[in-house]
Formats: C-alpha cells, structure tokens, sequence
C-alpha cells in the first residue's frame, strides 16, 4: 500500500507502508463502514500560558477520488513549540504522544 499524506492542502508525499500497519489502517476505515450509528467525540486542545500555539490532528483515509473517507476516532493535540508540526507517521506507529517518534518499521 502506498500512503500518500498531504495536510491542509499545503503539501504532500508518498510513502510505502510495512503490511501491518496497512492491516490495522484497513481494519479501522471497514469497522467504521461496518457501524450503523454515529459518533460524536469531544476533545479540548488548548494553549497554555506561554504557548505559541495548538494544533489537534486527527487522521482521515480516504480514497483518491474522495468517494470513501474515514476519519480516525484518535487524535493528538500538539502545543507550543511544533504544535503546527505535522505528525510523523500513521497513528498506530506512533511512540510518543505527539507522534514525533515513530516505531522504526512503519514504512518500506
């Protein structure tokens, strides 16, 4: 599978990504077509004293041309310094709680 990743519409790039992670990105977007009912999630990201700002990621998978789209019930909420850093990689590699590290064997 070949992850293509673009952000906000400003920038993109591919990367190949290792079969375990594809398995877990695919087992996400059919549980969430599988569901009959909708979700509403809640979460606060905000700046704290002396922050230079917030950025709440969320992950979203959708097909080339739009037709299917899934968004991932997980996010992370980045503050301060990098807060407008883009993560690193897939939500299910990441090491740290603002996917800054990754596991070393998410992509190809």
């Amino acid at each position: 599978m070949t992850l293509g990743l673009e952000f906000e519409g400003v920038g993109s790039a591919s990367y190949g990504i290792e079969s375990s992670y594809e398995t877990q990105i695919r087992n996400d977007v059919e549980h969430s077509y599988s569901q009959t009912q909708t979700e509403k999630i809640t979460t606060t990201c905000t700046v704290g004293a002396g922050e230079s700002g917030a950025g709440l990621w969320q992950w979203v998978v959708s097909t080339g041309d739009s037709s299917v789209t899934h968004r991932h019930l997980m996010s992370i909420c980045k503050t301060g310094e990098g807060f407008n850093v883009t993560p690193k990689c897939p939500i299910h590699a990441c090491v740290d709680g603002t996917c800054e590290r990754c596991m070393a064997n998410w992509s190809l």
